[in-house]
């Protein structure tokens, strides 16, 4: 009885939790690493956003790209290990 009280609580939790905001979720990789991405703008061109790094996040840049919004459509992505996407623990598997 417990076990299935855990079990729809757990539903109702997971039910219960906001969407993502559109335009912004993860990407799976073909290793299974997670990438965040966020998309602005509604330009016919698009723009692909990269922030520098190690340890920083959209975040950093998103400001400065905040005036092309208007004329561009922008792709942001925090890198692996960055921001809200996922670093593997597995370091033989960091490679270029």
């Amino acid at each position: 009885m417990a076990r299935l009280f855990i079990v729809l609580l757990s539903l109702l939790l997971v039910a219960a939790a906001p969407p993502p905001a559109p335009g912004q979720g993860y990407l799976k990789t073909s290793d299974g690493v997670r990438l965040f991405y966020r998309v602005v703008g509604r330009g016919p061109e698009t723009l692909v956003a990269v922030h520098g790094g190690p340890g920083n996040s959209l975040a950093s840049i998103e400001p400065d790209f905040r005036p092309f919004e208007k004329r561009f459509t922008i792709i942001y992505y925090d890198q692996r290990g960055n921001g809200y996407s996922d670093l593997i623990d597995d370091t033989p598997r960091l490679t270029l």
